[in-house]
């Protein structure tokens, strides 16, 4: 199927976007494929395209591509504009402002929960580095942390909170997106890490997790302001 060698030609794949044993269903696969061209770029904010000329470009009937770009107009990545087609909503700075605590917030509450079940972390502490030699540096550490963040979300068995923070993670990948690139050179080095996300998972088992938890909160408020502060000046 012609979607699936689209898939496969996004930059940086990953096996949310593949389906390799035809398991899912096709408003499932066009959702994600388009969805993973939104967050990688390949799909530029403002990018605009009729429904027609999208199910073409898919190789599908226009009624999945239907299905699919309402789910992401209700994720707040695109809109659907009558006789015009669907277009990516960019990322404002004073919206991203007001969603990182937010989702701040609810890193800390997984990690709370986490805590306080004992999960076993072994699936987060085995997750192997995906290296890209032509992102940036700064873009590849962020995107290694926020790949680490999302599963202890997702391993904190609160369906509505992981989907919460889904969101919200989709809306920061998309802003780190704009701002690198948009302004590939000249930009400040993010704040370092003080707790690498390797190290995070174990502390988080430690006596010393309420600290860690408050180190992490500072970090991520750092890092998150100065994704906001690159907006504004260069966006």
């Amino acid at each position: 199927m012609v979607i699936q060698s689209l898939v496969r030609d996004l930059p940086y794949a990953t096996e949310d976007t593949q389906d390799p044993k035809g398991v899912l269903s096709l408003v499932e696969r066009v959702y994600r494929h388009v969805k993973h061209g939104i967050l990688t770029h390949h799909y530029a904010p403002g990018y605009q395209v009729l429904e027609p000329e999208l199910a073409k470009i898919l190789g599908v009937s226009r009624t999945p591509v239907r299905e699919a770009l309402i789910r992401l107009e209700n994720e707040g990545l695109i809109e659907l504009i009558p006789r015009r087609g669907m277009r990516v909503i960019k990322v404002l700075a004073e919206d991203l402002a007001d969603l990182c605590p937010i989702l701040i917030q609810l890193e800390v509450t997984a990690f709370q929960r986490l805590q306080r079940q004992a999960v076993a972390l072994d699936a987060a502490l085995a997750m192997p580095p995906q290296q890209h030699s032509n992102l940036d540096a700064n873009l590849s550490r962020y995107q290694q942390e926020v790949r680490v963040y999302r599963a202890l979300v997702n391993l904190c068995d609160h369906p509505h909170l992981a989907l919460l923070s889904s969101t919200l993670y989709d809306q920061t990948d998309r802003a780190m997106q704009q701002v690198f690139c948009l302004r590939k050179r000249g930009l400040p080095d993010m704040p370092t890490n003080p707790i690498p996300p390797q190290q995070l998972v174990a502390r988080l088992m430690t006596e010393e997790w309420a600290q860690t938890l408050d180190s992490h909160k500072l970090y991520r408020e750092k890092q998150l302001s100065w994704l906001v502060d690159q907006m504004r000046s260069h966006l």
